[in-house]
């Protein structure tokens, strides 16, 4: 009896592990893991103030920055091109923990946690 108790309670603690799961994306190639809001809580450079609060939106492969300007995007392991209209952006970034740099040409440095 003694047994089944513990083996119950064994399946039981790995069953909670297993739903509980890991919220960590790390592993997810760079087009799905930065699908989503983001929103700028810190910056660098140039108007930097301005930028902050700003979300950045990104669905599918088309990206909308503060609700106005939309574009397609393209990424890849280290870098996002947006076109918006005859413009086109290009983005140096990486993944800081959980959140996503930004690096402009420009010198402006962008800070944004996932919404």
């Amino acid at each position: 009896m003694k047994n089944v108790l513990k083996l119950s309670t064994l399946v039981f603690i790995i069953t909670i592990m297993f739903a509980c799961g890991s919220s960590d994306n790390s592993n997810l190639p760079p087009q799905e893991r930065i699908q989503g809001e983001w929103e700028i809580y810190d910056a660098e450079g140039t108007m930097s103030d301005l930028n902050k609060g700003t979300i950045y939106n990104f669905e599918g492969n088309i990206m909308t920055t503060g609700g106005v300007a939309t574009g397609e995007f393209i990424i890849s392991d280290s870098t996002i091109v947006w076109n918006v209209g005859t413009i086109q952006m290009n983005y140096d970034y990486h993944f800081e923990d959980e959140n996503l740099v930004l690096e402009l040409n420009s010198g402006q440095v962008l800070y944004l946690k996932k919404q």
